[in-house]
């Protein structure tokens, strides 16, 4: 069995509210990396123009794989559009290209053992990275393979091994990619289900090794991807973050900060989130950090923001910022959006869900101009998806999603993504909306794997 990071919170009670809310004909599952740290951004613009129409209707889905309680894990970690417009996801054993229009398979890449776990982002030149097991036979696996994919041409770029007694489980496993290295990291937990940390790094175009342990003095790496490989490391008892030499392997560290636990919220600008004691529920302070290393704001986030991540996550997928800004949607109904200065700390404006009745709001993606959220649909009312402005949350409908009743026939409404679990991206491309779920699927058998809603006329979707 691999034990995935993915859907940490909801272990329990995020999978039993996913169940009763399949009862009633909807769910609420795992969603989110939103900009891991702004990797897609240059690729996949939020100020793209709105398309002609803006209600939305269900294009295509795939059926969940099989699975049952009692069997073996199986999960579909990571999702990502290629340049040439293909929606890519996971699958049990694979990676699977689709037509957007259609939902067709263009391509699939069979791995032979189920996956681990992926990188968020993927590189200008269409490369994302994936960890999985060698084969799908035995119950309890390392997790030892390691495949760069050109999701473009639906090829394999190169593969490696990492070492059988040194790999991974999968507990809080954090793939990234820059346009350099392709960097593996997790901590140590303290129990032999993942006996010791460990940190690789390889060069993105050959495979070739950078680095196979943790920096020096530090007992753990984890990774965030995007421009650069950002690394943060626990090092006695401090935690550590810096860049990586793509060369040495080296971190040039810029910023320490002691605390029980602590995340990379941003790479770029560089926010942290850390918590101060061992309640295990997520960062309760964000601090931004400048380029020399100075800290610049900090705000005080528990109890009021949804993050989507705790202890047993890499990275809080709930929150986004570019540019100059911060974005946190408030834990409350309705929520709300509040954009921050990072170099003052200081809220530059909200926009609340009140203006626009319907569920909670869970973020896309964002660059330096604007932020595109997704507005959850609920039981009788639709949902959106939004552009709102940097400079002043000025805002644009880009698509109206259906109620309940508008896809009748398919037993989910609210959006396949829960705001306070957030793992695989939404991705909204040419007035498409992609939604993919990574499991567990023995819960919610009758709920697609993959499904696209469309802006585009016709029966079936248009290019």
């Amino acid at each position: 069995m691999v034990f995935s990071s993915r859907c940490r919170s909801g272990t329990l009670g995020g999978a039993a509210v996913a169940l009763v809310l399949t009862v009633l004909g909807v769910v609420a599952a795992c969603g989110p990396s939103r900009d891991e740290v702004n990797g897609d951004a240059a690729r996949d613009k939020p100020s793209s123009p709105a398309p002609r129409s803006t209600e939305g209707r269900l294009g295509w889905k795939t059926a969940a794989p099989p699975a049952s309680m009692d069997g073996p894990e199986v999960s579909a970690p990571g999702s990502w559009v290629s340049r040439n417009g293909t929606f890519v996801t996971g699958t049990p054993a694979g990676v699977t290209g689709y037509a957007p229009a259609t939902g067709e398979e263009r391509w699939t890449l069979s791995f032979g053992g189920g996956i681990c776990e992926s990188s968020p982002t993927m590189t200008s030149e269409g490369y994302i990275a994936v960890a999985h097991v060698k084969n799908s036979s035995d119950t309890y696996q390392r997790c030892t393979e390691l495949v760069v994919v050109d999701i473009d041409e639906g090829k394999v770029v190169w593969r490696t091994s990492l070492p059988e007694e040194r790999a991974s489980l999968g507990l809080r496993l954090s793939i990234a990619v820059s346009e350099d290295i392709v960097a593996v990291g997790w901590p140590d937990f303290g129990s032999a289900a993942d006996a010791d940390p460990g940190s690789f790094g390889f060069a993105v175009d050959s495979g070739r090794r950078v680095w196979d342990e943790p920096a020096e003095g530090c007992r753990s790496d984890e990774h965030v991807g995007g421009r650069r490989i950002t690394t943060i490391s626990l090092c006695d008892g401090t935690y550590r973050v810096g860049e990586r030499d793509p060369r040495t392997g080296r971190p040039a560290w810029v910023h320490e900060i002691a605390a029980h636990n602590a995340w990379i919220v941003s790479a770029d600008p560089l926010v942290i989130g850390h918590e101060s004691d061992a309640d295990g529920w997520g960062p309760t302070t964000l601090v931004s950090v400048s380029e020399s290393g100075k800290a610049q704001a900090s705000w005080d986030i528990a109890g009021r923001y949804i993050t989507g991540c705790d202890s047993q996550e890499s990275r809080c997928a709930a929150i986004v910022a570019a540019g100059t800004t911060l974005y946190l949607i408030t834990d409350n109904a309705p929520s709300d959006i509040h954009a921050f200065d990072v170099r003052t700390g200081r809220k530059a404006w909200s926009w609340t869900t009140a203006k626009q009745p319907g569920g909670s709001l869970v973020p896309v993606r964002a660059d330096a101009d604007s932020v595109i959220v997704h507005q959850r649909a609920t039981l009788d009312r639709g949902g959106s998806v939004v552009e709102l402005a940097a400079a002043d949350g000025r805002h644009k409908l880009l698509m109206r999603t259906p109620d309940a009743t508008g896809l009748a026939d398919v037993p989910l409404s609210i959006g396949m993504v829960s705001p306070s679990s957030a793992d695989t991206p939404l991705h909204f491309h040419d007035g498409r909306l992609f939604l993919h779920r990574e499991g567990p699927f023995y819960l919610d058998k009758a709920v697609p794997m993959t499904m696209a809603l469309t802006t585009h006329p016709g029966r079936r979707d248009r290019s």
